[in-house]
């Protein structure tokens, strides 16, 4: 008997990179269009797939008994929700895997991951942190078995026809206009805020696309100028798909207003004053900046977590970390 109350419970203790993946907004895009097309919610069987308490060849039974869906229609959904939604899902979380003796070879890999920079690089752009991550990784792996592919992937952002707003330009049509603009050559992010803040086209986006925007712009040159665009020589701070925001007043336009202090910012801020008074390698100094390194994590989660929709499984699985931490 399918208990979805326990799904949910088993679901958020999977590890972050699959339930992170099945909570993307790849799959939730995809999977609205398969509801809307057949006129009910098929959430609960994400669900009880991701989490292994339904195999691919209940579903037809589920619609059958919990949607009262006759044979033909049963598995005319399951055909759709499998192609257009779990088959996605299941590349996406084989690519990300890290076991040697995973479901998918270094071919397959490349394969991949030129067809998400083709076609599927602006949810790249906004993806959990966590997510972002375990692609990078990958993508370093691939560069580092074979850098030719680096050209491969730029060419493949060149080409792409995804488009970032309700304008005609395409992600290749930004790409070449940058370049247009500032030559062929390697740049950096103030070069990118310039093309978003002068460049007549860009300064009419909405600014969610120009945060889209300058995180494509970082991507290509992430990779067409690999190596070199990589910020050490060691690893440190490497990235192909930008996970932090081009934080900067030019691209909002706004004026910057001091925030107040969270509660959390203002105990670390009380902890470090106390913290000044003991000397150095005390053991009352090294218990304090425990607790300080512990109010930060926090603060940084509760951060993430205000990035996400209350209740959804992102703000829910980061609250929770928070509550561990305040625990401890």
């Amino acid at each position: 008997m399918l208990d979805l109350e326990k799904s949910i419970e088993k679901f958020k203790k999977m590890p972050a990179e699959i339930m992170l993946s099945v909570d993307s907004d790849f799959v939730s895009d995809n999977l609205a269009m398969v509801e809307k097309k057949h006129g009910l919610s098929l959430s609960p069987i994400m669900i009880f797939i991701a989490t292994g308490d339904m195999q691919m060849d209940g579903i037809e039974k589920y619609l059958q008994i919990e949607e009262k869906i006759e044979s033909r229609k049963a598995k005319e959904i399951k055909k759709d929700l499998e192609e257009t939604v779990i088959k996605p899902l299941m590349e996406r979380i084989n690519f990300i895997n890290v076991h040697p003796k995973k479901e998918m070879t270094a071919k397959q890999e490349i394969v991949y991951i030129y067809k998400v920079f083709n076609s599927q690089i602006l949810y790249e752009l906004n993806n959990n942190p966590i997510i972002s991550e375990a692609v990078n990784r990958q993508i370093f792996k691939l560069l580092n078995h074979d850098l030719s592919i680096k050209d491969e992937l730029a060419k493949k952002l060149l080409n792409s026809e995804e488009k970032i707003d309700a304008s005609k330009n395409s992600v290749g049509d930004w790409i070449k206009k940058f370049i247009a603009k500032y030559g062929s050559d390697i740049f950096d992010n103030l070069i990118i805020i310039k093309f978003i803040t002068d460049t007549e086209d860009s300064k009419k986006l909405e600014e969610k696309d120009k945060e889209k925007l300058s995180k494509l712009l970082m991507v290509y040159r992430n990779i067409k100028f690999f190596p070199e665009s990589m910020p050490s020589d060691d690893g440190r701070g490497w990235e192909i798909i930008p996970i932090e925001n081009i934080k900067t007043k030019d691209i909002s336009k706004k004026k910057r207003l001091e925030t107040p202090m969270t509660a959390e910012e203002k105990e670390i801020e009380d902890l470090k004053k106390e913290e000044a008074e003991y000397r150095e390698n005390s053991l009352e100094r090294m218990a304090l900046d425990e607790e300080i390194k512990k109010k930060q994590k926090v603060e940084q989660l509760l951060a993430m977590a205000g990035k996400y929709k209350k209740g959804s499984l992102e703000h829910r699985a980061l609250m929770e970390e928070v509550a561990k931490l305040k625990r401890r």
